[in-house]
């Protein structure tokens, strides 16, 4: 009964879109043996990724892991991108110091793990990697034998911190209130900046909760007083969604939360979390929230970054087969990418869908979305997640400015809305 429900539903939310030509700039690990990729703000573990310009007192950290013993020489070095991800086309002198390259030299060996890694952190601005405008950029890291092949690269922002953004989100929606929408309204208030035609040269992207594929361009509605308002724009009505499910591995002696039990195989821990269940039809209920995030722990390690272990951890959807789309298991950790690493398998025994992932001890929240089989379609989580505007999601707007004339959009502000 539940399949026949849902697939017409299905088909008519995954709509195939024109295929663009993009260059790929999502955060993300293409080379094996590599995981545990992380962009956070030093002290700061729920703010987005992004760092004041010519601030010295921030700090930006990009983290990851290579399974193994060997130290990898590895480089790096910076890309200025467009509002929309894309290179800038800009040179290297013109938006980093120096000669924008660094060796990836701070790294540490794992300490009592059953599987061994070597742990590496590079940090912006540093003397090598220094920006000199703001905007978006991406972080590319390779082998030093292999300059032209990515092992991995990480997105993050410098901005001006111009003036003032102030906003909220609420489930009163111009497509009705206490539904399955939430709608955001703000207003930017420039300040002494001067601006010239605030309706053509401002661009403001919204994101829920860090996830690209929920990025949205908005233009404002108006000017009010010294502010510009953006509201009742269809443009700011989001999927209201649901909270994250979340599971935590901080232990690997006893079953924490959201795990059946725990064990051994081939000499490295594994844990097999509680069957999931779909969720759309059921009401509301409330749960802490990281926004999606996960957060790298051991509880007996004065470093988790390097005793932490990883535990290969096996998830479990009970849900009907979907025959015109894919399951995945999406939150930061798999990067909102969809690719063959968090497909979910169908076993037609059990009749749920299945994948064990190698994940790094500590806790995470995650949640389970679909897509149909063209790779152009948006990713989906509401046929099993659902969608309630009692959600607490967060919001990240940012606000570019791109006068006329100019090579480069200058990213003036960014502010987060929560609940």
């Amino acid at each position: 009964m539940k399949a026949e429900r849902f697939l017409p539903l299905l088909l008519g939310i995954l709509t195939p879109t024109a295929a663009t030509a993009v260059t790929d700039t999502a955060t993300g690990i293409f080379a094996p043996g590599f995981s545990t990729l992380k962009v956070q703000l030093d002290g700061d573990f729920l703010a987005p990724p992004v760092i004041r310009l010519g601030d010295s007192r921030m700090t930006l950290y990009v983290s990851f892991d290579e399974l193994g013993d060997e130290h990898r020489y590895m480089r790096c070095s910076l890309e200025h991108l467009t509002p929309l991800w894309q290179p800038s086309g800009l040179l290297p002198s013109e938006y980093a110091s120096g000669f924008n390259e660094a060796e990836v030299a701070d790294y540490a060996y794992s300490q009592n793990t059953f599987r061994h890694y070597v742990n590496y952190r590079i940090s912006i601005p540093s003397q090598e990697l220094y920006p000199l405008i703001s905007g978006n950029y991406l972080l590319r890291v390779w082998d030093e034998e292999e300059p032209d092949s990515t092992l991995l690269q990480a997105r993050f922002c410098v901005s001006e911190n111009v003036g003032t953004i102030t906003g909220e989100a609420s489930h009163i929606t111009d497509r009705g209130s206490a539904g399955e929408f939430q709608q955001v309204s703000f207003t930017f208030s420039p300040g002494n900046f001067q601006l010239q035609d605030v309706f053509s040269d401002l661009q403001a992207i919204v994101v829920q909760n860090s996830d690209p594929s929920t990025a949205v361009s908005v233009k404002p509605l108006r000017m009010q007083g010294g502010s510009i308002v953006y509201e009742h724009r269809p443009e700011l009505i989001f999927p209201a969604g649901n909270e994250f499910r979340r599971f935590e591995t901080t232990r690997t002696d006893y079953t924490g939360m959201h795990i059946a039990r725990n064990g051994v195989e081939n000499g490295a821990y594994s844990s097999w979390l509680n069957t999931d269940e779909e969720r759309a039809d059921r009401p509301y209920e409330y749960d802490r929230t990281q926004y999606g995030r996960f957060k790298v722990d051991e509880y007996n390690a004065s470093d988790p970054d390097l005793g932490a272990d990883y535990v290969k951890t096996y998830f479990t959807l009970d849900f009907p087969q979907v025959m015109n789309g894919d399951v995945y298991v999406d939150g930061e950790f798999t990067h909102h990418r969809l690719d063959d690493s968090n497909r979910m398998t169908w076993d037609a025994e059990t009749h749920t869908y299945t994948l064990p992932m190698l994940l790094k001890q500590g806790s995470y929240n995650y949640r389970y979305v679909l897509r149909g089989h063209n790779p152009a379609d948006k990713p989906d989580p509401a046929p099993v997640e659902g969608n309630h505007y009692e959600t607490r999601n967060e919001y990240t707007i940012y606000i570019y400015y791109t006068p006329p004339g100019a090579r480069y959009s200058r990213l003036l502000n960014v502010a987060v809305i929560r609940p």
